[in-house]
């Protein structure tokens, strides 16, 4: 009997006890114990984008974890206003990846599962083409540097959520002098102040996210600095110059040609083309990116790797003006420090005028020129504008040179309101030349007859106005007699000082077409 109600008792404490345990074990895993999946994606933004590459670029696009909320303020509703610009956070190396922190979960029952797996959540995202929208309306923004500004933006669609949940944003606008107002269409308006990488960031994250996992697309704003671009004005549009070579095109002279080239510096970039005939400037299409550049002071410093230029060069604008002859055009006098020697350019942001200076034609009659601007320097550092302009012409068989040569060219010097002496000015010069084809394929080359033995150019002095009875001067080229002008050839002319004036005197560069008829 006794054996029996003990066994009874082993039964029944072994029922309750498989009754019990269960329960013991499934309420020790409780839901707020169990740890949500967590996310981090990372999309590498463009740090400091250009102008252009702000349109075309990658858009920037980061999600990643932020500070704890007491140290970080949420934006509410979204007509509140945000008034403190945060710091926007960007990740400028690590590339696209996601990494997924394991699930560690205690499943004892079905019950219990089935209760997780509603609690699986999908992050919210960002919509791509909103995001594209916004982008070419923000790169379209009139944003300068000290001009007041009012715009709008409507960011209602640029997140969306899979599961409908409701989301929280927050905004950081990173620009000096600006605020932010209203949602969920902004309203930013101010006046913008010099701000380094100045950007709008818009993020999200779902109301009831257990943790702090926001989704942010960055826009880096277009903030214009006028003032700064004035400072350097070789900045910007296409620069052309006239250089000279032996070689031009594969054809080689024993005469140096002139020919035109192309500079544009840009977001530390330099772009460079030259042209392959005497007549014309490179286009824009033809510019190739050939190194960079940097400023300091009133200097740009070139680094280039075109093996036909300097390693290193430093450009210096000596004298900015407007062009007596097309006073719509602005002449820059350019000295350019090759590390071994200076010459200087007058350059031009437009290519029709400088092509005037590859395309003057003479011969038609005496005394034919095509003028154009010129500089003299003066005492401290000034510079005296005058007019300069070559002729070509044949006189048949008149004898008018020293040499029984038939033709003849002169360079003519005209200050307006100024008269202009042989002995101040032609010392300066260490020579002048002529040179193109001739007829029956004959090398023309020029050269100076030097009267006055001090001087490298033959210059002379002509009253160029009877009335104000004001002097020019005119440096005269010498031929041989057996020199003849061929009908439509184009020919170069080069006014080269002295290297101990180089930085401050241009070394001109003119062609010439020759006509014998109209």
């Amino acid at each position: 009997m006794k054996k029996r109600v003990t066994a009874a008792i082993v039964t029944l404490g072994a029922f309750i006890g498989w009754c019990v345990l269960p329960l013991q074990v499934s309420t020790h895993t409780a839901p707020d114990e169990i740890k949500p999946r967590r996310q981090v994606l990372t999309l590498t933004p463009t740090p400091s984008a250009t102008a252009k590459d702000q349109v075309k670029g990658p858009r920037a696009v980061e999600v990643a974890k932020q500070p704890n909320p007491s140290a970080t303020s949420e934006s509410t509703p979204p007509d509140e206003p945000v008034k403190e610009p945060q710091e926007a956070f960007q990740d400028e190396h690590l590339p696209l990846e996601e990494s997924v922190e394991p699930t560690t979960s205690t499943l004892i029952t079905r019950d219990t599962q089935v209760h997780m797996a509603s609690r699986e959540n999908s992050p919210p995202f960002i919509v791509e083409e909103e995001y594209q929208r916004l982008l070419t309306l923000i790169n379209q923004w009139p944003l300068t540097v000290g001009e007041p500004a009012q715009l709008k933006l409507n960011i209602s669609n640029l997140f969306d959520d899979p599961d409908n949940d409701l989301l929280a944003t927050r905004i950081s606008l990173n620009l000096a002098g600006m605020s932010m107002s209203g949602g969920p269409i902004l309203t930013i308006s101010g006046t913008p102040a010099s701000t380094s990488n100045p950007s709008l960031t818009i993020s999200a994250r779902e109301s009831a996210q257990f943790e702090e996992n926001w989704i942010s697309a960055r826009f880096a704003l277009p903030l214009h600095d006028r003032l700064a671009h004035a400072q350097h004005p070789l900045e910007g549009d296409i620069l052309y110059r006239l250089e000279t070579t032996h070689e031009l095109n594969g054809q080689f002279t024993l005469y140096e040609v002139v020919y035109c080239q192309a500079f544009q510096f840009t977001q530390q970039e330099v772009y460079f083309a030259a042209s392959n005939n005497k007549t014309s400037c490179p286009t824009e299409s033809q510019l190739q990116k050939i190194g960079s550049y940097y400023l300091d002071g009133d200097k740009l410093i070139m680094a280039s790797q075109l093996s036909s230029l300097d390693a290193d060069q430093i450009w210096t604008l000596k004298h900015q003006y407007s062009s007596n002859v097309s006073p719509e055009v602005s002449n820059y006098l350019v000295a350019v420090d090759n590390g071994r020697q200076f010459e200087s350019y007058t350059m031009q942001k437009s290519r029709a005028e400088m092509e005037r200076r590859l395309t003057a034609v003479t011969g038609q009659k005496q005394f034919q020129l095509t003028q154009f601007d010129y500089l003299l320097p003066l005492p401290d550092d000034q510079y005296l504008p005058i007019e300069v302009g070559n002729y070509l012409y044949d006189y048949g068989h008149q004898v008018v040179g020293p040499n029984s040569e038939t033709v003849d060219s002169d360079l003519n010097l005209v200050a307006p309101q100024h008269n202009l002496s042989c002995a101040q000015i032609a010392k300066w010069y260490q020579m002048d030349v002529v040179g193109g084809l001739g007829e029956y394929g004959i090398d023309i080359i020029s050269s100076s007859d030097r009267t006055i033995p001090d001087h490298n150019v033959e210059c002379v002095e002509f009253q160029s106005n009877s009335v104000t009875g004001r002097i020019s001067i005119a440096f005269d080229g010498a031929y041989t007699p057996y020199d003849k002008f061929a009908e439509g050839e184009i020919y170069s002319y080069i006014l080269r000082p002295y290297p101990q004036y180089a930085e401050r005197l241009e070394e001109l560069k003119i062609n010439m077409i020759y006509r014998s008829t109209p």
